[in-house]
């Protein structure tokens, strides 16, 4: 009798297993997902051809690679990607920060430097077929000379020439954020079968010119838009542009 009962506690530890798995799978399928674009077909606004050579190393079957302007003037507003893309016979899904992290832009024949800060607590949910690509934006990246006031976040005390930046993105370890503005922040999770794991991007190169243009710090729009001279007279704390810890996933 009590063997029974050892079989019968067994054969239910077995059944709830399997309800917990299906519901994990039914779970992860009832999860809405951003769909990946067809480089060949139609790319998003923004979005250079990327080639073959500027691809990282591939990782669980994506690579990464970052595009972005070749050239930038200082005060300059610049807009660059983190792309991912499937390199494999099956398609991915995954959950990786909605922003990259700002990354920090080292001059020619300095190491490259995958780290980087973050303030910020978007995620976003995707799924590439394979072939297909993912844009990530980074946070708009201005170059500026140091002696005024800027945009928080602008990378000072830069030399013209040639810079290169790269970071590292992934899913995984223990997270907190949203999907939606609106939405609460939470501990992220991470569907069952979703890709995890880190991925670097391979070093972007891009020429910083000796050239000004008038500074624009975005203002809320009941403001308007504001301009001021590219080397004004006032001068601002260390405080607003400080750049804090890296952020790192695990």
């Amino acid at each position: 009798m009590e063997r029974v009962l050892i079989v019968m506690r067994k054969i239910g530890i077995g059944i709830g297993f399997f309800a917990l798995v299906c519901g994990m799978e039914l779970a992860a399928e009832e999860i809405e997902y951003q769909k990946g674009f067809d480089p060949e077909a139609a790319r998003p606004e923004g979005i250079a051809e990327i080639p073959e050579t500027a691809w990282g190393q591939q990782k669980k079957g994506l690579q990464a690679a970052i595009t972005g302007p070749e050239k930038v003037k200082f005060n300059e507003r610049s807009k660059f990607y983190f792309v991912v893309r499937n390199v494999s016979e099956k398609s991915i899904r995954a959950t990786f920060r909605s922003q990259a992290i700002h990354p920090y832009i080292m001059p020619e024949g300095a190491p490259t430097a995958t780290g980087g800060y973050s303030n910020h607590n978007g995620f976003v949910r995707f799924e590439i077929s394979p072939g297909h690509q993912f844009a990530i934006p980074f946070p708009e990246i201005t170059v500026v000379r140091g002696d005024g006031i800027a945009p928080t976040h602008a990378k000072e005390n830069l030399e013209p020439g040639r810079h290169f930046i790269t970071v590292r993105m992934g899913a995984g370890g223990e997270n907190w954020g949203r999907f939606s503005p609106g939405e609460k922040i939470e501990r992220i999770e991470y569907a069952d079968g979703e890709w995890l794991g880190g991925i670097t991007a391979k070093p972007y190169g891009f020429e910083i010119l000796d050239e000004d243009i008038a500074l624009e710090i975005p203002v809320p729009e009941e403001l308007g838009k504001g301009k001021i001279d590219p080397k004004p007279s006032i001068e601002r704390p260390e405080s607003i542009n400080h750049e804090g810890p890296g952020f790192e996933f695990r």
